[in-house]
C-alpha cells in the first residue's frame, strides 16, 4: 500500500514512515466533528507548520489536506477554534476598531433623527458580535464557493475546510492589524482588502485544473452568490430579531 501523505510503500493500518493512517475517507461532516475534541488542545501536532502552509502557498496546502495528506497538518476546525480564541482576547485585551464598528459609526455619525439606523436591534446585536461574524458567514460563503465551482471535483464540506483555513488565515491577518488599528481607524480597510486579496490568491493555488480567467470570474461569482445569501439572511434575521423585542 502506498502512503497518500508521504508516498511510502507499508503494510497494515498505518504508515511506517509517518504514521498516518492507511484508509484515508474523502472529506465529510463526520470527519469534522469526530476530529475537533481530538486535536484542539494539541498544538504540538502540525499547528504551526499550518500556520506556516498557508501564509506560504495556501491552496496548494489545503488541496494537499483534501487530497489525503493530512498527517501533517492541524485539523482544520481545531485550527479555526485556537486561531480565532487568540484573535478574540487580542481585540479584546489590545482594542483596536474593526470595520464593522467602523461601519457602525459612520452610520451612527450620519444618521437623522427619523433615521437612527444604528439604533435599530439587528444593529445593536452586530456590534455586540462582531468578531462572530467571519466563523457565522462561512458556511453561506462555503455554500457560494460550491456553486460556483460547482463543476469541480470538490463536495461541500471540502469547500468548507478550504474555507476554514482560509478564515484562519484572515484572523491572522486581523492579529496584526489590530495592534495598528488600536488608535487610528484609518487603517481598518487595509486587513479587509488583504483578507479578500488572500481569497483570491489561495482559490487560485487550490483549483489548479482552470485557466487563471475562468478562476477569477468564478471567484468574482462565489462573490455575488455571497452577497444574494448574506443580504437575504441579513434582511430575515434583523426582522426576526426585530419581532423578538
Amino acid at each position: 500500500m502506498i502512503c497518500k501523505n508521504c508516498h511510502h510503500e507499508f503494510e497494515g493500518n498505518f504508515c511506517s514512515h509517518c504514521g498516518q493512517k492507511a484508509s484515508v475517507r474523502r472529506l465529510d461532516f463526520k470527519y469534522l466533528v469526530r476530529d475537533v475534541p481530538n486535536s484542539v488542545f494539541q498544538l504540538n501536532r502540525g499547528f504551526f507548520f499550518t500556520a506556516k502552509e498557508i501564509l506560504v502557498r495556501p491552496g496548494q496546502a489545503v488541496r494537499n489536506f483534501v487530497a489525503g495528506q493530512r498527517q501533517p497538518y492541524y485539523k482544520p476546525i481545531a485550527f479555526l477554534i485556537v486561531v480565532s480564541t487568540i484573535y478574540i482576547l487580542i481585540h479584546y485585551f489590545v482594542g483596536g476598531y474593526t470595520l464593522v464598528e467602523d461601519f457602525l459609526l459612520g452610520v451612527e455619525s450620519g444618521a437623522t433623527a427619523q433615521e437612527e439606523i444604528s439604533d435599530t436591534a439587528f444593529a445593536k446585536w452586530l456590534t455586540k458580535y462582531q468578531l462572530y461574524v467571519p466563523l457565522m458567514v462561512l458556511p453561506f460563503f462555503s455554500v457560494a464557493s460550491y456553486l460556483a465551482f460547482i463543476k469541480s471535483r470538490y463536495n461541500y464540506v471540502e469547500h468548507l475546510v478550504l474555507n476554514v483555513y482560509i478564515t484562519a488565515q484572515q484572523f491572522m491577518i486581523f492579529m496584526v492589524f489590530a495592534f495598528i488599528t488600536r488608535n487610528n481607524s484609518d487603517w481598518v480597510v487595509i486587513p479587509f482588502l488583504i483578507g479578500i486579496a488572500y481569497v483570491f490568491w489561495t482559490y487560485i493555488q487550490f483549483f489548479d485544473d482552470k485557466k487563471l480567467i475562468r478562476k477569477i470570474a468564478l471567484i468574482l461569482l462565489t462573490y455575488v452568490y455571497f452577497f444574494i445569501f448574506t443580504t437575504v439572511t441579513i434582511f430575515a434575521v434583523g426582522i426576526i430579531i426585530g419581532l423578538l423585542q
